[in-house]
């Protein structure tokens, strides 16, 4: 670790340019925006690969994504967790790779959603509670369900941050008729994945994941999804196969597609199954090893 003592130190970039003086190592891979900016013209210099790692959203969604953008024209290589992510930042396919997340095989050793207890009909969503999450449409489905099916309904909104307190109290009557929780930040979702039948991750117009880590665990969980179709969140979820995709926004589509579940367990549970299959077989730590290795090879030969 080099960290800055203060906001304006340079100390890092030069203990930086040090230490890769002295190993000289074949490759530097750089993650973040600001960790790529501070490489780059050390490798430069020095005639050493740079992959400039700086893109794990699926879309530049307001100025939060500009540094990383500019930081993405730098280095040798690209890389980005989704192909979402290298079109929105506007890599060239020569510089662009894809290096999806894979999810760590103890995640794996939990049991698929195939012997739940009808009732209650269980939604997670597991995201950060702030503008980059739509927490308002998936109220918004939870109380048309609970007007519109006769199974009981319980959803539970996972997170923690700067809007926790606004969307818990626009579910308020929800809250008090305990047909939604907010239990905030949790050590381990996969207690609550558990218990659930569906995962759902829905995101506002304009923004778009990378690969999401919540999605990854819903389907390693054995649960079909719902998600907004944005970003990188198609390379995930297959629609009709392993879940549903939406435009954003849309609770209509939302609740006919929770509603299809709610009345189908059978496809359900088929849906969760073929989405645990998919992570074992395409989104493993394994897999995501493999492609690692594969791209520093083909950096390392451009030496």
């Amino acid at each position: 670790m080099l960290p800055r003592r203060f906001r304006l130190d340079v100390s890092p970039l030069i203990n930086m340019a040090k230490t890769v003086k002295s190993l000289h190592p074949d490759v530097v891979h750089s993650w973040g925006h600001m960790a790529c900016m501070a490489a780059d013209p050390v490798c430069r210099s020095m005639g050493i690969p740079h992959i400039a790692g700086v893109i794990r959203r699926g879309s530049v969604y307001s100025w939060r994504g500009r540094w990383p953008q500019l930081a993405s024209r730098l280095g040798d290589i690209a890389l980005a967790n989704s192909q979402a992510g290298l079109k929105a930042f506007g890599v060239p396919a020569k510089r662009g790779r894809v290096l999806h997340n894979g999810i760590a095989p103890e995640r794996m050793l939990r049991h698929p959603a195939s012997g739940r207890p009808a009732e209650p009909f269980h939604m997670v969503m597991a995201a950060t509670m702030d503008d980059r999450k739509d927490f308002p449409t998936l109220i918004e489905a939870t109380h048309r369900l609970l007007e519109t099916s006769a199974v009981k309904i319980k959803t539970t909104a996972l997170g923690a941050g700067a809007l926790w307190e606004k969307f818990r109290s626009l579910a308020g009557d929800l809250v008090d008729k305990g047909a939604m929780e907010f239990p905030g930040r949790v050590d381990e979702i996969m207690d609550y994945l558990d218990e659930a039948h569906v995962g759902i991750l829905l995101g506002p117009e304009g923004w778009g994941e990378g690969i999401s880590n919540s999605i990854m665990e819903y389907m390693a969980a054995g649960l079909p999804v719902i998600a907004t179709d944005a970003g990188g969140n198609p390379e995930l979820v297959k629609q009709g196969e392993t879940g549903f995709l939406i435009p954003p926004g849309d609770v209509e589509s939302l609740v006919k597609y929770l509603l299809e579940l709610v009345d189908d367990r059978e496809q359900a549970v088929a849906m969760g199954q073929a989405g645990r299959r998919r992570i074992e077989t395409e989104f493993s730590v394994s897999a995501m090893l493999k492609r690692a290795g594969e791209i520093y090879d083909e950096v390392i030969s451009m030496k």
